[in-house]
C-alpha cells in the first residue's frame, strides 16, 4: 500500500503518476546517479531484488530464463520524470522500484533537518547502519565512528572523528547464497540481476 509500491503497479499501462514531493525528489536523484554511474546504480532493479530475497530464503540460485524474463523490466531509462506537473511514468509492464542503496540515506538526511529545525544541530541519526552525522559534539572535534576492517579474517577496526557527513558500510558478511563452491551477495547487479562475487567490505563518507 506503499506510494512507490502503487507507482510500481502502474508500470506499462501509460499513465503519468503524480508523487509526492520526497518520492519525486529521490526519483529525481535516482536518475541522475544511474546515469553517472552508466547503470551500475539502478532504482528500477526491483524485480531483481524481489528474486534475489527469494532465492535466499529458500537456499536456490535463479535459473537463465527468470533472469532474462526479469531483466526486460529493468532500466532507469524506461522512468520518465515530469518536473512540470511532478510526475512519474514507468513505460515496461511488471517493473517495480526499489530504493534500497539511496532510500535510507536520504530518510536520515530529512531527518536530520527536522531536528535543525528545532535547534539540534549536534546530532546522529542512525538509519540502519546508514548515519547522517551533524555537527560534532560539544567539546568535541567529530563523534567517534567505529569501521570494521574490509576482510573477514581481520577483525581490527578503525576509528574516525567525524561531523556533517554521511557514511555507510555494506558488504555479503552477513547475507548471501553459496551456490557451486562460489559465495553471491545479497547486493544485486542491475546488469546481470545475479549477486555479486566480491566481498570485500565497502565504506564511503
Amino acid at each position: 500500500g506503499s506510494e512507490i509500491n502503487r507507482l510500481s503497479a502502474s508500470s506499462g499501462t501509460g499513465q503519468w503518476v503524480s508523487v509526492s514531493p520526497d518520492l519525486f525528489a529521490i526519483l529525481v536523484v535516482s536518475k541522475s546517479i544511474s546515469k553517472k554511474t552508466f547503470g551500475h546504480f539502478d532504482c528500477t532493479v526491483g524485480p531483481y531484488v524481489q528474486l534475489w530475497r527469494r532465492a535466499l530464503r529458500r537456499h536456490y540460485f535463479p535459473d537463465e530464463a527468470t533472469l532474462r524474463s526479469l531483466g526486460r523490466r529493468v532500466g532507469y531509462r524506461h522512468v520518465r520524470i515530469s518536473d512540470r506537473n511532478q510526475a512519474i511514468k514507468l513505460r515496461r509492464k511488471g517493473m517495480r522500484l526499489d530504493l534500497g542503496g539511496i532510500g535510507k540515506g536520504y530518510a536520515a538526511d530529512e531527518a536530520l533537518k527536522a531536528l535543525r529545525t528545532f535547534g539540534i544541530g549536534a546530532a546522529l541519526v542512525d538509519a540502519g547502519g546508514d548515519l547522517t552525522i551533524g555537527e560534532a559534539p560539544p567539546g568535541q572535534s567529530g563523534w567517534k565512528i567505529a569501521i570494521p576492517s574490509y576482510s573477514e579474517t581481520d577483525t581490527t577496526e578503525t576509528s574516525l572523528s567525524l561531523a556533517q557527513v554521511g557514511i555507510a558500510t555494506s558488504g555479503a558478511t552477513y547475507r548471501y547464497l553459496e551456490h557451486e563452491g562460489k559465495r553471491y551477495s545479497h547486493i544485486v547487479s542491475p546488469k546481470t540481476g545475479v549477486g555479486l562475487l566480491h566481498h570485500v567490505r565497502t565504506t564511503v563518507i
